[in-house]
C-alpha cells in the first residue's frame, strides 16, 4: 500500500495549514459504464466495485520530480473487520501522472518560423534584448498611441495613451489602420510585459494586443503561431506574470474572434495548444488562466472541445483533489468542471465510471480509518493515518459533489434519465454508511460539512423517494445531534439545513423515536436554542 498525501502530517485535519503543493492523479480513459453487464444484472448494482482503468489517481505529495507512474486499482469494501486487500500501488511523484506522461512524451509544441518581426521562438531574453519597433514615426493616431504606450515616461499619459489604443482598436478607423502593420504592432507592445510598469497598463496593452490579433483575421494563423510561441518560450518569468499577460491577450483575441468568426478554421490547433498549456501548469495562476480560455472555447467551440473534454477533466479532478491546494482553488476547479454540463451529460458513461471511483475510493479510506483503530496490525501493509484518511475523504466528498451538480437533473433517476432511482438510492445510502463509519471513529467538522453538502443534493435529486435511505440516514443525524464536542457555528447551521431536508423528504414517514431523540434535552438542537449567534438563530427557527 502506498503512502497518501495530506497537507500537514500530524495536524488534525480541521485545524490543518492549507500550503501550494501538487498531487498526482493518474488516469486512463474508460468509456465503459459501471454496468457493462446490465442485461445479466439488477439495476441497483451499476455502481458497484470496478475493475475498469482507473481514470483518475488517489494523490501523493512529494518533491516537485514526475515520474511514470504504475496503475493503481482499489477493490471494494468487504463485510466484517477483515484484513484490508492490497489495493494501493505505488505511486510516484508529481501533479498528475496523466499529465505527466503526456507532457514528458509531447514535449511543448513546436511552431514553425512565422513571418512576424518577433519570431515564435524567441525567449524572453532576447526580447528584452530587443528595441521596440521604430516604424511608427509617422503623425498618425495609430502611430502616436503606439509610441506614448510604449515609450512615453509619464505614466500617467502611458495609460492614458494606452486606453485610448484599446477603444481605437475597435473603430473601423483603427482596425483598417491596425491590420497594414499588425506583426510592428505586436512586437512594439510586447515589450510592456516585461517592463517594471504598473499593472492596470500592462492589462490593456494585453487587451490591446488580443485586439490586434482578431483583427488579422483570416491571418490569425500567424498572430497563434507567434502567441503560443512567445507563451511556450519566455524563460526567467517573474512569476509567470508575462505568460498570464500573453494568455490574456489570448482569451481577448478569442472573444472577438467570437463576433467575427474569422478564424473559426484554427480553433482546432488553438484548443490543441491550450490544452498542453493545462498539462503544463505549475501553478494555480497559470492553471486559472488557461481554463478560462477552456471554458470559452467549450461555449463557443463545442465540436472542438469535446475530443478534449476528458482530458480536461482528468487534469482538473487532480488539482480539485490536491488537499494541499487552497479552498478558493478548489471553488475554482469545481465551478469550471460544473460550466462543463453538456459534455458531462452527453458522456454519461464516463461520468458514473468517474463517479463509482471516488466512491470505492472513499469507502476504501473509511476501511483503512476503521482498521486504524482496530487495534490489528498488519506487517505487510501500511495504513495512513487517521488524518490522512479525513482528509482524503474530504476531498473524494467535495469532487463527487461537484461531479452530481455537473451532471444536474440527469443524474436525478426520473423518467427519461440515464440513471434508475434504485441506483441514485443505492449510491446515496454507500456515501452515508461510509461517512457515518468514518465519524464514529474520527469526529471532523472538516469532513462532515462537505458530507451535509453531498447528501443534501442526492436527497434533492430523489426528494421522496430518499426514504428509501432512512436506515443509514436517520442513525446519521442522530449521531451528531447528540455530539458532546465544541462545534462551530458553522458547523451547527451545516447539520440543521440537512435535518431540515430530511423532515421535509421524509415527512410523516419519521419514527416517533427519532423525533423523540432529536428533541430530547440534551440534544444540540435544544442547546442552539440559546445561541447568540445570528445565522444559526435564524437557520434553527427557519429551519426547525
Amino acid at each position: 500500500m502506498s503512502e497518501k498525501s495530506v497537507g500537514s502530517k500530524g495536524k488534525p485535519p480541521d485545524k490543518q495549514d492549507v500550503s501550494d503543493g501538487g498531487a498526482d492523479v493518474t488516469k486512463e480513459k474508460s468509456g465503459s459504464n459501471l454496468n457493462e453487464n446490465a442485461s445479466s444484472r439488477t439495476t441497483s448494482t451499476r455502481i458497484e466495485k470496478v475493475e475498469s482503468p482507473k481514470i483518475y489517481e488517489k494523490s501523493k505529495t512529494l518533491d516537485k520530480k514526475i515520474d511514470i507512474k504504475p496503475q493503481m486499482k482499489i477493490n471494494g469494501v468487504k463485510n466484517g473487520v477483515s484484513k484490508p486487500s492490497s489495493r494501493r500501488e505505488d505511486v510516484g511523484s508529481g501533479r498528475f501522472s496523466s499529465s505527466a506522461n503526456r507532457s514528458s512524451s509531447r514535449g511543448k509544441t513546436e511552431f514553425q518560423s512565422s513571418a512576424l518581426t518577433v519570431a515564435s521562438t524567441q525567449s524572453k531574453q532576447d526580447t528584452k534584448k530587443s528595441e521596440p519597433s521604430k516604424s511608427f514615426n509617422d503623425e498618425s493616431r495609430l502611430s502616436k498611441y503606439i509610441r506614448r504606450v510604449s515609450r512615453d515616461s509619464d505614466k500617467e499619459r502611458r495609460l492614458s495613451s494606452a486606453k485610448q489604443l484599446k477603444d481605437y482598436l475597435k473603430t473601423q478607423e483603427g482596425i483598417k489602420a491596425a491590420s497594414k502593420v499588425a506583426d510592428d504592432i505586436l512586437s512594439s507592445l510586447q515589450h510592456v510585459y516585461f517592463e517594471r510598469a504598473s499593472r492596470e497598463l500592462k492589462q490593456d496593452v494585453a487587451i490591446c494586443i488580443g485586439l490586434v490579433g482578431g483583427i488579422m483575421g483570416h491571418d490569425g494563423h500567424r498572430y497563434y503561431q507567434w502567441l503560443f510561441g512567445q507563451i511556450n518560450n519566455v524563460i526567467d518569468d517573474d512569476n509567470n506574470k508575462a505568460k498570464l499577460l500573453y494568455m490574456d491577450s489570448l482569451l481577448e483575441t478569442l472573444k472577438y474572434e467570437e463576433k467575427k468568426q474569422a478564424a473559426a478554421s484554427l480553433m482546432p490547433m488553438v484548443m490543441a495548444n491550450v490544452q498542453t498549456l493545462l498539462e503544463n501548469a505549475d501553478t494555480p495562476e497559470v492553471l486559472m488562466a488557461v481554463v478560462n480560455i477552456i471554458l470559452h472555447i467549450s461555449k463557443h467551440y463545442s465540436h472542438v472541445f469535446t475530443s478534449h473534454f476528458r482530458d480536461t477533466v482528468d487534469i482538473l479532478v487532480g488539482w480539485h483533489i490536491d488537499t494541499t491546494q487552497k479552498d478558493s482553488l478548489t471553488t475554482f476547479t469545481s465551478k469550471a468542471l460544473i460550466e462543463m454540463n453538456p459534455y458531462w451529460v452527453v458522456d454519461f458513461n464516463f461520468s458514473i465510471t468517474l463517479l463509482g471511483q471516488f466512491l470505492e475510493d472513499m469507502e476504501a479510506y473509511a476501511e483503512d480509518l476503521t482498521y486504524s483503530f482496530s487495534g490489528q496490525a498488519y506487517p505487510d501493509e501500511e495504513l495512513p493515518l487517521p488524518e490522512e484518511c479525513i482528509i482524503k475523504i474530504t476531498a473524494l466528498l467535495k469532487v463527487f459533489t461537484t461531479v452530481i451538480q455537473s451532471l444536474g437533473d440527469s443524474f436525478s433517476g426520473t423518467k427519461g434519465t440515464d440513471m434508475t432511482t434504485d441506483e441514485v438510492i443505492e449510491i446515496l445510502d454507500r456515501i452515508v454508511k461510509s461517512v457515518d463509519t468514518t465519524a464514529k471513529h474520527y469526529f471532523s467538522e472538516y469532513l462532515l460539512i462537505s458530507a451535509h453538502k453531498c447528501i443534501k443534493l442526492m436527497m434533492g435529486q430523489l426528494r421522496s423517494d430518499s426514504v428509501h435511505c432512512m436506515e443509514s440516514i436517520l442513525p446519521f443525524i442522530l449521531l451528531q445531534t447528540c455530539t458532546v464536542k465544541v462545534v462551530s457555528n458553522q458547523y451547527i447551521t451545516s447539520l440543521l439545513s440537512l435535518t431540515q431536508k430530511v423532515i421535509e423528504y421524509f415527512g410523516t414517514s419519521l419514527p416517533v423515536s427519532f423525533v423523540s431523540q432529536l428533541l430530547a434535552p440534551s440534544t444540540m438542537l435544544q442547546h442552539t436554542r440559546f445561541s447568540h449567534n445570528e445565522l444559526v438563530s435564524t437557520s434553527l427557527y427557519l429551519r426547525c
